[in-house]
């Protein structure tokens, strides 16, 4: 999975080091992945009776990209906590994190709220948040606004949280002999080996059925995560029992960070796109983590057994 570097860009006093430091656990507990924090703070000397210029940030800024890149080396990503009020200062961040998955978040509260903290933190000049708030660069073009007047640090962090590490690239790729062996070699957890059958077994079920059976690798992010193969039987007499989702797996090491979910939206937008009126699917009744992902992405229980698995189904 590609590193992430997520900037939380506000004015001073804005509430983004307990937003960072909220975001950090959150993604922990969520995602079982570690996150360091790197806060512009830690490299500013701040004085209540001096204000801060655009240089003396630009001065200390080379130090924090520095320090983003050694914490990189060691963790899944980075959330940074800064004030940026220039576009030499954002180009500077920009070029340092050009090869990792970048993502902007702006970080805001009213005026009212950013005078009242910074009166009660007294380590900033009077007026900076202000100024800060009035300066910062860019405008435009963050991947999310949060307001931390409106929301509290967990819900601002669970709506970060949705919109970036929920969200992934996926694509569906036909199974060729340059990547065929890479998808043998995808496991499940070994409590769901009981639950599907392996890659290889899939495959061969697969040219049995050349006619009806669609197998795909998925790609999540650029890597294989996992495999998937659906049956299009349009010749088959009941127009409800045409399609299937036949197979569907992710990696043990890639569950639980979202790949699935993602996957499976992916997988319901290809049934669309090529003609389906529904897709159904069965599994057992015991397989209750693919039940919940499939039963949040709307299948429903039919009441009709396939050999001793359940049948569900959800209407395009």
């Amino acid at each position: 999975m590609k590193q992430r570097v997520i900037l939380l860009n506000g004015p001073s006093s804005s509430g983004k080091s307990t937003l960072s430091k909220t975001l950090q656990a959150l993604i922990r507990e969520k995602l079982s992945l570690i996150y360091d924090v790197v806060s512009i703070d830690d490299f500013m000397k701040t004085d209540p009776m001096e204000p801060i210029y655009e240089d003396d940030v630009y001065e200390i800024s080379g130090e924090l990209c520095e320090q983003v890149l050694k914490r990189m080396k060691n963790c899944c990503g980075v959330i940074i906590d800064h004030v940026i009020t220039s576009e030499r200062i954002f180009n500077q961040l920009k070029e340092t994190v050009e090869g990792y998955s970048f993502s902007m978040i702006q970080v805001t509260c009213s005026p009212e709220l950013l005078r009242k903290r910074e009166k009660e933190r007294g380590d900033r000049c009077p007026g900076s948040a202000e100024t800060s708030a009035e300066h910062l660069f860019p405008k435009e073009g963050y991947d999310l606004v949060v307001d931390t007047g409106l929301k509290s640090p967990n819900e601002n962090s669970m709506e970060i949280l949705n919109t970036l590490l929920y969200s992934h690239d996926i694509e569906l790729i036909k199974l060729t002999e340059e990547n065929l062996q890479q998808c043998f070699e995808l496991k499940v957890a070994s409590d769901q080996t009981r639950y599907i059958a392996s890659n290889s077994d899939s495959w061969n079920a697969a040219r049995e059925n050349e006619n009806i059976a669609r197998p795909f690798a998925i790609y999540c992010d650029g890597e294989m995560a996992g495999f998937t193969m659906f049956a299009f039987d349009e010749d088959y007499e009941d127009p409800d029992d045409r399609y299937w989702l036949w197979r569907f797996m992710i990696d043990e090491k890639l569950q639980g960070k979202g790949c699935g979910t993602a996957a499976l939206k992916v997988i319901i937008q290809y049934f669309k796109d090529h003609g389906a009126n529904n897709i159904r699917l069965s599994t057992k009744d015991t397989n209750t983590k693919a039940l919940s992902l499939y039963r949040k992405a709307g299948f429903r229980d039919t009441g009709e057994m396939n050999d001793e698995e359940i049948v569900l189904q959800l209407d395009l």
